[in-house]
């Protein structure tokens, strides 16, 4: 603070402006209605009014519904979501370690940290390489408007300390055995209670935002198919093939690919998931790629298979059977079917 006190005055002013402009008028009302209702134990009594009506309408469990009552008065907070889940297991708050639910939650991406989900808010606790990035996220509205970035020192675990003595929700199937051994030695006076899959049910349903996102990558991906039938030709490479793929989706406003992109010819199109090679393409030979754009963290896939050439009558036999299968799968896709029964 001494060394830097033009920088120390720049952050507690853009904190301020922060709490000031948005977060403040965001989640006020929703904080004053939630301490007021857990001061009189009232939240049963609202979600048993509510339940007859909105869980058949909404399909969401009893508790679940004063999430949705929240998301009515003050907007919908990512964080709310999880609220419900919190009641219906009796916990404090969930503790996410997992990037891709970190980012859902946060729509922050970092490859260290965690986010700690309250009645209250959302913190997202991120390593120092990644604050100046999520507080100027924050300061832009970029991140919802319960997610208050703060950053750690001394280790993540440390950072964790404040919840010594509460009962902390974490998904079992996202923590690794040494890191929930070391939760349990954190909480001294909590408890560590496990899910099956803390985010998964609320991630099902997109929001406008979410959906938009997997807009965008399906068009860049739908652009790079017909950019890369301009660019085959016999002699270029499977690699070559793959890497402009990926130039262009990338050129295009990708901020990544869904998973390492396929492009495999002659009889490696055969294989469900081939690696691309330093194999160059041949005439009337098959050629499959499998790709996808990400973006914002939300990804499309697609897979083409083309020929160079002319396709031999067993090619074409081949193509119209994947084909025919593929068109019957489409028109068995309907809500409540499986997608083993779709397969």
């Amino acid at each position: 603070m001494l060394r830097f006190p033009g920088t120390v005055l720049d952050g507690a002013r853009d904190g301020l402006l922060l709490w000031f402009n948005q977060v403040f008028p965001s989640l006020f009302p929703f904080m004053v209605l939630c301490e007021l209702l857990l001061r009189t134990n009232s939240i049963q009594f609202l979600t048993w009014i509510l339940s007859p009506v909105l869980s058949p309408l909404f399909g969401v469990s009893r508790p679940a519904c004063f999430a949705v009552l929240g998301g009515f008065l003050c907007g919908y907070p990512m964080g709310a979501r999880i609220t419900a889940l919190l009641e219906e297991k009796g916990a404090d708050c969930a503790l996410l370690l997992d990037e891709v639910s970190i980012r859902w939650l946060t729509r922050f991406a970092a490859s260290d940290g965690a986010a700690v989900v309250d009645r209250t808010g959302v913190r997202l606790l991120v390593d120092p390489r990644y604050y100046a990035a999520a507080k100027d996220a924050a300061a832009a509205r970029l991140l919802p408007a319960d997610v208050h970035p703060e950053p750690f020192t001394g280790g993540l675990l440390a950072a964790l300390a404040s919840l010594t003595d509460r009962k902390v929700l974490v998904d079992s199937g996202r923590l690794t055995v040494r890191t929930a051994e070391r939760l349990r030695g954190l909480l001294s006076g909590g408890e560590l209670l496990f899910c099956d899959d803390v985010c998964g049910p609320s991630r099902r349903v997109k929001a406008d935002y979410e959906l938009d996102c997997i807009r965008r990558a399906q068009r860049i991906t739908d652009g790079a198919f017909e950019h890369i039938l301009g660019f085959i030709r016999p002699g270029e490479t499977e690699t070559e093939v793959a890497a402009e793929l990926e130039y262009f989706c990338r050129r295009n406003g990708a901020d990544g690919m869904a998973f390492e992109t396929i492009a495999v010819s002659g009889k490696k199109s055969a294989y469900p998931h081939g690696v691309p090679g330093d194999v160059a393409l041949t005439e009337n030979a098959f050629l499959t790629m499998d790709f996808g754009a990400r973006v914002d963290g939300y990804c499309s896939d697609m897979t083409r298979t083309v020929v160079l050439g002319r396709a031999t009558d067993e090619m074409k036999h081949i193509y119209q059977t994947v084909l025919d299968a593929q068109e019957k799968a489409i028109a068995a896709v309907r809500g409540c079917v499986l997608c083993s029964e779709v397969d």
